[in-house]
């Protein structure tokens, strides 16, 4: 059986990228076992940590039906070392997954404060958060006001990614500090490989099917009326905090749960949009530092 193999694009800024051109793949379905999987890098120039992160996800899915997959390196050595530091690299080869990174050195980047890291307890997130507010505060001293908010909405994400997603794997995360000429912010992500916000929902007795047709319908429905897939009409799924605290000025927020989207800026959703599948749920997070 032929490989599949999957081209990211130059400029890889978000998972739906990596899928231009070709279906979707489902890297939790039984019938990938024993699968090759390749994910292409050679042509990216630009790598966003949220696309490694769902990389990742989506490796560890695979490893998961017994599929085997390769990760191509890109031809622009800076990607590669960024990659490498992020410790993308590290944890896919812990996975099994055919990574060639000879002759790459990772550098200590001041700006990740906390690298792809896996997320299985609550005691996993108060050691990630202590450990970010701790180096935020060793290497961007000035930006020491946010933390707050900061670790609010990393631990609202972690623990609902835990208590949620039902995922055969474990959740991961990531918090790095960027300045593109824009002005410094801190990036948050976290993702798991597990059913899906709608998934989640339908389990909830006092939902009527009619309100979650859709993923992206089922992602703005659990944003407003703060419900999840427990029957708790209070608990939201942890979203509603973090909506919250992304609403002020300069925020942003993208939740991206199987084949939906939402997008907020400055507080404001942005209509919802059907979306090629994330097998699973990522929440990325920004806000200026």
């Amino acid at each position: 059986m032929d490989p599949i193999w999957l081209k990211a694009p130059r400029q890889f800024n978000l998972w739906k990228d990596l899928f231009q051109g070709s279906e979707d793949l489902d890297p939790r379905s039984s019938s990938l076992n024993g699968c090759e999987i390749v994910v292409d890098l050679e042509d990216c120039a630009f790598v966003r940590p949220q696309a490694a992160l769902a990389l990742l996800v989506f490796f560890a899915l695979i490893r998961r039906q017994n599929g085997i997959g390769f990760l191509r390196l890109s031809n622009n050595h800076g990607v590669n070392v960024y990659l490498k530091s992020l410790g993308l690299f590290s944890r896919l080869k812990d996975l099994g997954v055919g990574v060639d990174d000879r002759n790459i050195n990772s550098v200590d980047d001041n700006n990740i404060l906390l690298p792809l890291s896996p997320l299985s307890s609550e005691l996993d997130i108060e050691t990630h958060a202590n450990n970010t507010n701790d180096r935020l505060k060793a290497t961007h001293p000035e930006s020491v006001s946010v933390s707050g908010d900061l670790l609010t909405i990393f631990a609202e994400l972690a623990s609902n990614a835990i208590q949620h997603a039902q995922s055969e794997i474990d959740a991961y995360g990531f918090i790095q500090y960027k300045d593109f000429g824009l002005g410094p912010s801190i990036v948050c992500v976290v993702a798991d490989g597990g059913i899906g916000i709608r998934a989640a929902l339908s389990k909830n007795p006092k939902i009527h099917y009619t309100e979650i047709f859709y993923d992206h319908s089922s992602i703005e429905f659990a944003l407003r009326e703060r419900v999840s897939g427990t029957g708790d009409l209070n608990r939201g799924i942890g979203l509603s905090t973090v909506v919250e605290a992304t609403s002020k000025r300069g925020r942003s927020l993208v939740i991206h749960s199987e084949r939906g989207m939402v997008q907020f800026n400055d507080g404001v959703m942005k209509p919802s949009e059907r979306s090629r599948l994330f097998p699973g749920t990522l929440v990325l997070t920004s806000i200026p530092a």
